[in-house]
């Protein structure tokens, strides 16, 4: 429907242009160019816009996501093993030192986040700064990027 809007508004808006420069001028052609600018506009806003789809799709009640217990297993599992290796590692922050290297920071920008984690004193496992929160491997949803940060970290 707006197809058809911009199609009769663009001779309305040639006609008033040649008015307004005084090439064309009559009071009749004032009251036509009114007149089929209200027409127009009548036609725009009489025309039922349709509902959003989206109500339609959205259930009722929010689904109950149930995680089955080999999940929360293997991520206690995993995250217990990154503990127990974080304890016995002399390097701070290999975390953040894998991400770095991931991203391509450069050496300047690297150092400067770890300092400001140091002074911070971030989580061990710390990923990243997001905002003014530390994004640590707890709050990595990919396991295929944990993993990846596991295997530089290890190396």
């Amino acid at each position: 429907m707006h197809v058809l809007a911009i199609i009769m508004l663009t001779p309305l808006a040639i006609v008033l242009g040649l008015i307004l420069l005084n090439l064309f001028f009559s009071w009749r052609a004032w009251a036509v160019l009114l007149g089929l600018i209200a027409f127009v506009f009548f036609l725009v806003l009489i025309t039922p816009t349709p509902a959003p789809r989206t109500a339609a799709l959205s259930p009722s009640k929010p689904a109950v996501i149930i995680i089955p217990d080999h999940v929360i297993a293997a991520e206690n599992a995993e995250r217990e093993a990154r503990w127990r290796w974080l304890q016995s590692s002399t390097v701070d922050y290999p975390y953040l030192r894998a991400w770095a290297g991931l991203q391509g920071w450069s050496s300047i920008r690297f150092e400067d986040n770890l300092r400001i984690a140091r002074r911070h004193k971030a989580p061990a496992d710390t990923v990243h700064q997001g905002g003014r929160d530390w994004i640590t491997m707890d709050d990595i949803d990919s396991p295929t990027m944990r993993a990846s940060l596991d295997k530089i970290v290890r190396e």
